[in-house]
């Protein structure tokens, strides 16, 4: 229920933030885009363990208190501290509402008076040197940053580089060094130092405060922050583009996966290719109307006063495409939860397209409206037809109460299980069980080390699906090698199980559960 309200929050900030930006008929389009999200989107929306709501609350949020303080200088800092409290939370509950905090520094930065006075200053300078890239400099100088980026955060997992460490080290210290150049420029061009100080001191203030629960656990407990992004290597850029393209992009707008789409072509695959062909107008459509403010923007030329709105939009819409391209969270269909702040500035391009074509056509507006409705309503239906059928879901409280009770008769506090359920299990327990993920990424250490210090542990997995019972430590390890909805287990944990020993096994409510005892 919570997650439902939360995300019923965020239609109403959403709202809000596009009527400021676009106007009343553009906010009520989207609105109502947004609130026939497509199944993928739907699936995710009530499930507590994701966030959706909440994220895309903070981080519309977020935007909505970054136009405030451009427009009204009244009470600035005040709002400066409440912005830097909802990044900081945000920080905290998922580390995607960072990407709007990205894409709307960006922005900020470029509408500054004093970016204003530094890019004349260089643009003279470039002349006057006789730059050889000139007219191209500040292009030059985006496509060395964004390589930059990527040897920093996207080369992880490229353990096969002999350079890679001394490589990432440089490009910190240059991206480091060019931070500090920047400060400094707009430092001594500043007429405005005192109100930067303080402005920037309200935004620390609250971001530390906004971020205390992860903050204090790195300080006292030696939980550091995790970017959680899967290591990466910058070579296997064209696998996670292709898997964008062909499954997670169509999902964002209630398509199956292209080449399950042309495998089964027929005349329903005709009309829902009109989906994606509707967004490609709009998007093609807003590329062209705001393309002064594009170009400005891809040319860090500095932004004007009706500039912003058309930045923030686009970077909201890219932004989190290049990531997912660059990272090593794209795995399969459920990586969709890695782009939906896509979605959500995709819903606000349709919507600017529809009411632009309303304005000159209005049947024809009308049509793309229902077109959309229907489309959506009709794949959420067979989903909320599907998720009817399982109503009694999987951690129902008296599936959850049995078997915790048959863990503790057991003395058993510690176990493992797959990935998308060890953390469920563990937080709708309140932490009364430990369990740990045997695949998928180790999200919080500490979780895996008190079940691997465990003498007894558990072992789980949903009943007839992954497993059946057994008395032999093989047949375990046989389990584990199976492919969970999270892959097979990591090869540490199959290692420690060769000196282990099944004590019991059962089927206990919804789960298959095996009781192993630790070699001494």
């Amino acid at each position: 229920m919570s997650s439902i309200l939360l995300f019923g929050l965020f239609l109403i900030v959403h709202a809000i933030l596009v009527t400021q930006l676009w106007g009343s008929p553009i906010a009520l389009v989207s609105l109502l885009f947004i609130a026939l999200p497509s199944w993928r989107i739907l699936w995710f929306s009530h499930r507590a363990n994701i966030a959706l709501g909440l994220t895309l609350l903070l981080g519309t949020l977020t935007c909505l208190l970054v136009l405030t303080i451009i427009r009204r200088t009244r009470y600035r800092f005040v709002w400066l501290s409440v912005l830097g409290f909802v990044v900081g939370l945000g920080a905290w509950v998922h580390p995607i509402t960072l990407i709007y905090s990205a894409a709307l520094l960006v922005v900020g930065l470029l509408s500054l008076p004093e970016w204003a006075d530094i890019h004349r200053r260089l643009q003279n300078w470039s002349q006057k040197q006789r730059v050889w890239c000139n007219g191209y400099l500040p292009t030059v100088g985006i496509v060395f940053l964004l390589l930059l980026l990527i040897v920093v955060f996207f080369t992880s997992g490229c353990q096969t580089w002999p350079l890679r460490e001394p490589l990432q080290l440089g490009a910190t210290v240059m991206l480091l060094g060019m931070a500090g150049v920047l400060g400094v420029l707009v430092w001594q061009t500043s007429q405005r130092r005192s109100a930067l100080l303080l402005g920037n001191t309200c935004f620390v203030s609250g971001a530390s405060i906004g971020n205390i629960p992860q903050w204090t656990t790195w300080l006292f407990q030696g939980t550091a922050p995790s970017s959680a992004m899967i290591p990466a290597c910058p070579t296997d850029i064209p696998t996670r583009a292709g898997m964008l393209l062909d499954i997670l992009i169509p999902q964002l707008w209630g398509l199956p996966a292209l080449h399950s789409l042309i495998a089964t072509w027929n005349v329903s695959s005709s009309v829902s290719l009109l989906a994606p062909l509707l967004i490609l107008m709009a998007l093609c459509f807003f590329v062209w109307r705001e393309r002064a403010a594009l170009h400005r923007l891809f040319t860090l030329a500095p932004l004007t006063s009706t500039d912003y709105r058309a930045a923030m939009v686009l970077l909201l819409f890219g932004v989190p495409l290049l990531i997912a391209t660059l990272s090593g969270n794209i795995i399969n269909g459920q990586s969709v939860r890695h782009i939906f702040i896509t979605w959500q500035a995709s819903m606000i391009i349709l919507a600017i397209f529809v009411v632009y074509i309303t304005s000159y056509k209005r049947w024809l507006g009308i049509m793309c409206i229902v077109f959309w409705s229907l489309w959506i309503g009709f794949n959420n239906i067979t989903y909320l037809g599907n998720l009817w059928e399982e109503r009694s879901h999987r951690y129902a409280s008296e599936s959850v109460a049995a078997l915790e009770d048959f863990l503790s008769q057991r003395q058993v506090q510690g176990a493992y299980a797959d990935y998308w359920m060890a953390y469920a299990l563990t937080f709708v327990t309140e932490e009364r069980l430990t369990i740990a993920p045997y695949n998928g990424i180790d999200r919080y250490p500490s979780y895996t080390e008190f079940v691997q210090n465990q003498t007894t542990q558990a072992y789980l997995f949903w009943g007839n699906q992954n497993s059946t019972c057994g008395s032999q430590i093989e047949e375990l390890e046989d389990a584990l090698e199976r492919s969970g909805e999270a892959g097979v287990a990591h090869q540490n944990i199959s290692a420690q199980l060769t000196q282990s020993t099944v004590l019991e096994c059962q089927d206990v409510a919804d789960w298959n559960v095996w009781i192993v005892r630790q070699a001494d």
